[in-house]
């Protein structure tokens, strides 16, 4: 069964032309589960890509506060910060940082979303907070360059 659906997942991301490159400094790993994408910091850092059919074809604000609701009154994270990007193809991005301590050190989760009439594409991140603080930079650039 999860070696159908790797191989559905794979024929996906060939089917939609989709193109992803790590943040320098991560390097890409096999996923077998959500993510059409998946990278690793040498640090502890995670960095993922995921495209879902946006089926209602739901505005990004409505997406936007509903990851917000969930991750903050669902799950317990703090919101940091909501800024509006522009990505590389000219696309609104959102970028969210969330804050969350886990066993004495804070780690920061953050979620960039695109949307349109057809697809969401979410992209996370998230490690301790010094070093993903330090790796933002790269992390924003490979979101802004995600590619369908």
């Amino acid at each position: 069964m999860k070696r159908n659906l790797l191989m559905v997942s794979l024929m996906g991301m060939f089917v939609c032309g989709c193109v992803h490159k790590p943040p320098v400094g991560y390097v890409g790993i096999e996923d077998t589960g959500i993510y059409d994408f998946r990278a690793v910091s040498a640090e502890g850092c995670y960095y993922a890509v995921r495209s879902v059919k946006n089926q209602d074809k739901a505005s990004l604000d409505f997406w936007v506060t509903a990851c917000t609701n969930e991750l903050a009154k669902g799950k317990g994270y703090k919101l940091l910060s909501d800024e509006a990007e522009t990505n590389d193809a000219g696309g609104d991005l959102r970028v969210l940082q969330f804050t969350k301590t886990r066993t004495g050190q804070e780690f920061i989760y953050l979620l960039a979303l695109t949307a349109d009439s057809g697809k969401i594409d979410i992209i996370e991140a998230g490690g301790p907070r010094e070093q993903l603080q330090q790796d933002l930079p790269a992390i924003l650039k490979a979101a802004k360059a995600v590619k369908r």
